[in-house]
């Protein structure tokens, strides 16, 4: 009877061990506005990476879409590079500040690998001479794809503005 337990004891432990495998340790994270380092090379593409901004919400938790700024954005674009975190932008025929001959725009990235959030400070203005206008927003990536990334404001709930941007191709 003893042998039989020891050798029963011993299947089981077998049998134990040979289930585990090396993929237990691999946790699948949760939260999707994890961007992980690898993952940034959708932005860039390890080299120069050209972006549209395809649509532009007021609020994007609403997906309340202001169809003036996606209109007189659609047509920019911009170039996010591996070797600068600021974006170069091409500005289309569509003007967004009508009462200013000049616009302005920036897009700036930072990566925060401690905790794997990517942020982009956008700014979008005008100017004539000493006048302008201008508005800045910080959002947070909750998608980067190698197809589209997409930028929110308003924290958790995202209730603020939504940038959608999609490839060039």
């Amino acid at each position: 009877m003893k042998k039989t337990y020891l050798i029963f004891r011993t299947l089981f432990i077998l049998l134990i061990l040979t289930n585990c495998s090396n993929d237990d340790d691999i946790i699948e994270p949760d939260d999707p506005t994890i961007i992980t380092e690898e993952s940034l090379i959708n932005l860039h593409d390890n080299n120069n990476k050209r972006w549209r901004i395809t649509s532009y919400y007021s609020s994007y938790s609403d997906l309340k879409l202001d169809i003036n700024f996606t209109n007189c954005m659609n047509d920019d674009i911009y170039t996010f590079s591996v070797n600068d975190r600021n974006s170069d932008t091409e500005f289309g025929n569509e003007v967004c500040y009508n009462n200013y001959p000049n616009e302005i725009s920036s897009a700036t990235y930072t990566y925060y690998p401690e905790n794997q959030k990517l942020y982009l400070d956008f700014a979008r203005g005008g100017y004539s001479g000493q006048i302008s206008t201008f508005e800045l927003r910080v959002t947070k990536c909750i998608l980067l794809t190698e197809e589209k990334m997409i930028f929110t404001s308003g924290g958790e709930d995202n209730s603020g503005i939504g940038l959608v941007f999609e490839k060039v191709n």
